[in-house]
């Protein structure tokens, strides 16, 4: 699958350890451009667009998938492989940020790998995958809504349920009043921020703690959350990086 921007997208997290100390330690850097999005939920998410640079952990740049692993990680029909591979070849140093977080993901069927012996963890994730996981992490509820309001997700999608569920239960409103824009790749700020209203949006008592993050940003709430509940710590102690992209090793451990 090849998403706005010409990057392939896949995004996960899990997290044994702190995931303060493992983020900022972490050795990925996530380059590319998001698409604009304008999320019309309270007006909050406008458009986003910017370099989507981050160091987690050093200089080591991020892999870009091929379509080969593309289609492996969404199967024949766009649904994820069935495989549960708890021994990737590229998830073994049991000290990484993400180690314990990608297991626990596989274990608990909120997502598998891209292929049977790849996680991919450096991959960027879409829109939709952000979604799915947080809808399987729920419990795969079955949505309410009767009808569907994107002209660009089917019923045939694997992603349907999670994201008709994803928009009854206030988590996001798509692109548009009429796009979710699936295949988008998903920010760090929306990641974080979709977590959050999925959480019933908390108050922080934390705010101000990023210097790149500004207190009328649509996420500024939900980045003050995560760092108060240690979901997150920033690439650095004064940086979120809230337009980079969001790598399916850090989505895991956001969630983990």
């Amino acid at each position: 699958m090849i998403i706005s921007g010409g990057t392939f997208a896949f995004a996960e997290e899990d997290v044994t350890e702190s995931p303060q100390v493992q983020e900022i330690q972490a050795v990925s850097t996530v380059t590319g451009q998001p698409s604009d999005l304008t999320e019309s939920k309270d007006s909050e998410e406008q458009k986003e667009q910017g370099t989507g640079s981050t160091s987690e952990e050093g200089t080591k740049n991020e892999e870009q998938p091929d379509d080969n692993a593309a289609s492996k990680e969404t199967g024949t029909d766009g649904e994820e492989s069935p495989v549960l591979n708890l021994s990737f070849t590229d998830v073994q140093d049991t000290t990484a940020y993400y180690y314990h977080p990608v297991y626990w993901a596989v274990k608990n069927g909120i997502t598998q790998g891209t292929s049977d012996t790849q996680f991919s963890p450096d991959f960027p994730c879409t829109r939709a995958q952000i979604v799915t996981f947080l809808w399987r992490k729920a419990g795969t509820p079955e949505p309410t809504a009767a009808s569907n309001p994107f002209t660009d997700i089917s019923k045939s999608d694997y992603y349907f349920k999670a994201v008709l569920w994803a928009v009854e239960s206030g988590i996001t409103s798509g692109t548009t009043d009429s796009t979710f824009s699936p295949d988008d790749v998903c920010t760090r700020a929306q990641c974080v921020t979709f977590l959050w209203r999925a959480m019933a949006s908390p108050v922080p008592q934390i705010s101000g703690a990023f210097e790149d993050v500004s207190s009328d940003a649509y996420y500024a709430k939900a980045v003050g959350w995560a760092l108060e509940n240690g979901v997150t710590s920033g690439i650095s102690a004064t940086q979120f990086s809230p337009e980079a992209w969001c790598t399916r090793a850090q989505t895991m451990t956001f969630f983990y």
